[in-house]
């Protein structure tokens, strides 16, 4: 316990920056045996041999809202977890370094729960993109569940056993997309203070960590981020140390469209994120991005925001100011819809609004299915996203049905039940 050394007891350990410490063999920032609280710290460039950052051991209780980030050691940089049964919640795990194994986090044995989590940028050997570099384990059985994971989905297991295994629940986790963060190569930020407003770990406008997290397995933690934030801003968590703040610098744009699998009748959809486990509230259908590209080829991606689409067909899409006064082709992706495009540039003001629903040729080429009279809705079923509803998208579906997935949140899941 290089910065901190917790024995026994029941410790809280809140809003403290824990940095550049040493240890000989574990815990360069914190060593912790019994029941602890970590809520809202910064534990950063520590070192030691295993748990660069935090060593956690014969471990019970919760870590939440925590930046873990740019700690080395030969096992576990960022988090070791020995025979350790916490809740390990909505933190951002950036950038740790092993020579060995779990550049991110390494986990011995015991039973963690890893929800909510930014797992990005963490190396072994000073690589990112070799097996073991965010996470590794050995005899454990701990379970993923709505994190970013650095490697494609390919290189972990869901047996329950193995050293790259998310666990027989794991579900909701992001594999190999790059998190969009505000600045990654400065963590601190220009102020040179920790939980800022101009911390590096923040969710960019457009990124994929934003609405992405999972309520119920959230429901213990603190109300507020790092920084001080509101921990929901939008009615779903995001993932993460930092909750993205929607009202700075940003305007919001209304639109209404429906998504034909899910589509009911009468104007209304089913709550797929309830059905899926993500959210209780029966109000929610699902996520949707919005991109705003230039309306001259080749179209570039100019702005990105997801926006919750509610069960009535709305959404509110929150854009940089910079958008204000420009004219745009707006695209709406869903994660088993067609991509669908606005018929014509759009003018992007303050409260702007786009109905999708009220004629097929709302959208580019006619791109929409009238799901009753006089309503029309995006097309359904392109599982695969690569643009197209055909045969490649079947064998994921045939797999998910033979094996009877129900309750989690799934792309194959086409009506949302």
């Amino acid at each position: 316990g290089g910065g901190v050394y917790t024995h026994l007891g029941s410790n809280s350990i809140t809003e403290c920056n824990i940095l550049y410490n040493t240890a000989l063999t574990v815990g360069g920032g914190v060593f912790s045996l019994g029941y602890s609280l970590f809520n809202a710290n910064v534990i950063a460039h520590n070192y030691s041999t295993s748990g660069g950052g935090l060593f956690l051991y014969f471990a019970t209780g919760q870590v939440y809202n925590n930046l873990i980030a740019e700690n080395n050691a030969a096992n576990g940089a960022g988090l070791y977890v020995y025979q350790t049964n916490c809740n390990i919640v909505n933190n951002s795990i950036l950038k740790n370094n092993a020579t060995s194994g779990g550049g991110g986090i390494h986990g011995y044995a015991g039973s963690c729960n890893f929800s909510n989590n930014v797992i990005w940028g963490n190396t072994t050997s000073a690589q990112t993109n070799i097996a073991g570099a965010d996470y590794y384990q050995e005899n454990g059985s701990h379970v993923f569940k709505n994190n970013t994971l650095q490697q494609a989905m390919t290189n972990y297991t869901f047996t329950g056993s193995g050293n790259y295994d998310l666990g027989l629940n794991a579900t909701g986790n992001i594999f190999g997309q790059n998190p969009d963060l505000q600045n990654i190569n400065d963590l601190i930020g220009v102020d040179q203070l920790y939980r800022t407003i101009d911390d590096g770990g923040i969710p960019n406008n457009g990124s994929i960590c934003i609405n992405a997290g999972n309520n119920n397995l959230a429901a213990n933690i603190s109300t507020m981020d790092i920084i001080g934030n509101t921990r929901i801003q939008n009615g779903i968590i995001d993932l993460g140390a930092y909750e993205k703040n929607m009202s700075l610098n940003t305007m919001a744009i209304n639109l209404k469209l429906f998504i034909q699998g899910y589509y009911l009748g009468n104007s209304t959809m089913t709550p797929a994120l309830v059905n899926q486990g993500i959210l209780a509230d029966p109000t929610m259908t699902d996520t949707i991005t919005v991109e705003l590209n230039d309306p001259s080829a080749p179209y570039e991606l100019m702005h990105s925001s997801k926006a919750i689409l509610y069960t009535n067909g709305n959404a509110i899409a929150n854009f940089p100011l910079s958008a204000a006064g420009n004219t745009y082709l707006m695209a709406i992706k869903h994660r088993n819809g067609i991509e669908t495009w606005s018929a014509n540039p759009i003018s992007i003001l303050s409260g702007t609004i786009y109905d999708f629903t009220i004629s097929s040729s709302q959208a580019y080429g006619d791109n929409q299915i009238e799901v009753e009279p006089g309503v029309y809705a995006m097309f359904t079923g392109d599982i695969n996203q690569d643009g197209f509803i055909d045969s490649f998208d079947f064998p994921a579906l045939d797999t998910d049905i033979f094996n009877g997935v129900s309750g989690v949140y799934v792309n194959t899941d086409l009506n949302g039940d």
